[in-house]
């Protein structure tokens, strides 16, 4: 009899113990990586890092859902001080279990670019800045470049807008720079006189004595590739002493934020965006997102939002479909042909430089919608 229970009890144990190796070999092959992302969330520039935090916490969300996979977004807070990214990422290595990071603004990402590259981690960001793609191998540049930008918007410029006189006011920096240039060579050889092509800065907020300048210099448009309050420091004295000229913003104008500090004032500019700044936008998926943001966070949806989620995503599908080496996602993101984003249709060129699709579009009742040329 006890020899009977002896053996009973040994199997019930064999099986418990099948039962739990089969359980413990299942966890390991689950994909829950922790996957960090080095946003500003408080400081100056927070209202960049809320909107992107947005789309990857929904980015995240669906995804998981739909892969019944266990990814874990974890963000991080630079506080808008590039002082704090290289600690940041440091604590990200240290606790995190993925060999991507995620992140925002061309300053942060040139700060990293060197020591991710030794640790063979996939650096997704958020920048204009081209240099980021050109020499290194294991960065993904989520942004649309100055030479997409240029083309679209000088083609506006000549064959829409039909301006002959062109004056340019551009944000002294990186972003800023190259947008001037790009624009400034495509005009020049189309014909279209450049008046002027000045600096501008974010410490400055009276521009009235630079733009009265140019008062009688017959501008029939003006162009800004500039960001947040400098938009609104430029366009309030440009409408006031150079009445009706047309004015036409870079992408950053459509910023949820940028839009609801100007109200009225954004009235009939014309500016770039995404599908999700088209408001003209019938994509019941685009129309979703924009619902789910302003239900889950009480904010509109915007470019930084969009490019936000399709970052996340491209993240979460590369990891997904690789080994999750860092060679094999970078390989995974340029060869596949597209991506379908909230921002659009999104191609990768070898370098892992992304495309998107861009509209042009005019404010109406503080709203953006499509021009159809």
């Amino acid at each position: 009899m006890k020899q009977t229970k002896l053996i009973l009890m040994t199997l019930i144990l064999s099986f418990i113990m099948t039962i739990v190796t089969f359980n413990g070999c299942g966890k390991k092959d689950e994909k829950n990586f922790k996957i960090g992302a080095i946003l500003p969330l408080t400081g100056g520039a927070s209202y960049l890092g809320e909107s992107v935090l947005f789309g990857m916490k929904i980015a995240f969300e669906d995804f998981n859902k739909k892969h019944k996979t266990n990814y874990e977004l974890i963000p991080y807070d630079t506080q808008s001080k590039l002082s704090n990214v290289n600690n940041i990422y440091h604590l990200i290595r240290s606790s995190n279990n993925s060999n991507i990071v995620l992140s925002w603004m061309s300053s942060v990402a040139s700060n990293l670019v060197e020591i991710t590259e030794k640790d063979k981690v996939i650096l997704l960001v958020g920048s204009a800045k081209p240099e980021l793609t050109e020499s290194k191998n294991l960065v993904l540049r989520f942004w649309p470049n100055a030479i997409q930008l240029a083309d679209l918007e000088a083609n506006f410029i000549i064959n829409y807008l039909k301006s002959k006189r062109v004056g340019i006011f551009f944000i002294n920096d990186d972003y800023g720079i190259s947008l001037s240039n790009q624009i400034s060579d495509r005009l020049k050889n189309s014909g279209i006189k450049i008046i002027f092509n000045e600096t501008v800065a974010s410490d400055i907020t009276d521009y009235k004595n630079i733009i009265l300048k140019y008062k009688n210099s017959n501008a029939d448009l003006i162009y800004i590739a500039a960001y947040d309050k400098v938009y609104l420091y430029l366009v309030k004295p440009l409408k006031q002493y150079l009445g009706n000229v047309k004015i036409l913003t870079d992408l950053t104008f459509c910023n949820f934020k940028t839009l609801t500090d100007f109200g009225d004032l954004s009235e009939g500019i014309y500016t770039i965006g995404t599908e999700v700044d088209n408001h003209s936008s019938k994509k019941e998926e685009v129309l979703q997102f924009r619902q789910r943001v302003k239900n889950e966070f009480k904010k509109e949806a915007d470019f930084n939002t969009a490019l936000g989620y399709d970052m996340a995503w491209v993240a979460l599908e590369s990891s997904n479909s690789t080994d999750g080496t860092s060679n094999k996602i970078k390989e995974y993101v340029t060869q596949k042909k597209n991506f379908n984003g909230m921002s659009g249709t999104i191609e990768f060129d070898k370098t892992g430089n992304a495309k998107f699709n861009l509209y042009l579009l005019q404010v109406q009742s503080k709203n953006a919608f499509e021009i159809k040329q």
